[in-house]
């Protein structure tokens, strides 16, 4: 056997795939960014082009977490207003919301979750 440690599951003997670990890590990494980037933005209440060193006056940037659920937020946001949801938000591209501030949060990850909200 060599001097070169390898690892495997002790199950069926395969060796693991370390681009998927990568691939993985590299991911969370981003999702670490982005997390961190989003809330040093809310913190600061805003973020304008002169603080990326735009030339011209400065304007607001807006970000957003990720539009592909707008529609289903929109939805959720509206139904949830009707029924007297207290919060709704977005954190890491998905929807929550809680009726008040000793209930739990819901997860809306599709509109048949919609039916969830009473």
């Amino acid at each position: 056997m060599s001097a070169q440690h390898t690892a495997s599951n002790s199950l069926t003997g395969s060796q693991p795939n370390l681009s998927e670990f990568e691939e993985d890590h590299t991911v969370n990494r981003v999702a670490i960014r982005k997390r961190k980037t989003l809330m040093t933005v809310k913190a600061r209440r805003g973020l304008t082009t002169a603080d990326i060193s735009l030339d011209g006056a400065a304007r607001p940037i807006y970000l957003n977490e990720h539009l592909a659920p707008h529609m289903l937020y929109s939805k959720t946001r509206k139904l949830g207003l009707e029924r007297g949801y207290t919060y709704i938000w977005m954190k890491d591209c998905k929807i929550f919301l809680r009726k008040n501030d000793s209930s739990k949060p819901m997860l809306i990850a599709t509109e048949e979750d919609l039916a969830k909200i009473k």
